[in-house]
């Protein structure tokens, strides 16, 4: 038996905007696992989507 070590780990994560009779997909099936002493940034363009994971469910 392995130890996991992550210290955040994400597993199928989705998220789904409901606009009116509009259905967006902005994220699918997303896995992430980060591990101890590493770093990691989320970067891009505003409106881009970077603070949706935050707030994505399982």
């Amino acid at each position: 038996m392995t130890r996991d070590d992550a210290l955040i780990k994400l597993e199928g994560i989705t998220k789904v905007f409901y606009i009116d009779e509009v259905e967006t997909h902005a994220l699918s099936g997303i896995h992430l696992e980060i591990k101890k002493g590493e770093y990691v940034s989320i970067a891009g363009p505003s409106g881009c989507g970077r603070s949706t994971p935050k707030t994505a469910r399982r």
